[in-house]
């Protein structure tokens, strides 16, 4: 296995010096309660309207157009209420 890894590694390409955009991108809605869902955990927000989400395996990130609004840790369980004593 090494000796044919070591035959091909010339002919792989480089990585780009860019680092590829992973976090998930979900547009939602929020409404009367300071929360919005997401994966099947609410996360606590200061706002309403129209609001962008991008998660990434360790934070999720609530975006009013370009505004930063709220930045959580993510759970990876269902179920949860993950807030901020700011935003309630």
């Amino acid at each position: 296995m090494g000796q044919a890894l070591a035959q091909e590694r010339s002919k792989l390409l480089e990585l780009p010096a860019d680092a590829f955009p992973t976090d998930e991108r979900v547009e939602v809605k929020a409404r009367k309660t300071p929360y919005i869902r997401v994966d099947l955990n609410d996360y606590s927000i200061h706002a309403r309207g129209e609001l962008t989400v991008l998660a990434s395996l360790e934070r999720v990130r609530i975006f009013a157009e370009t505004e930063l609004i709220a930045e959580h840790s993510r759970s990876w369980d269902a179920g949860q209420t993950v807030g901020d004593p700011a935003h309630v």
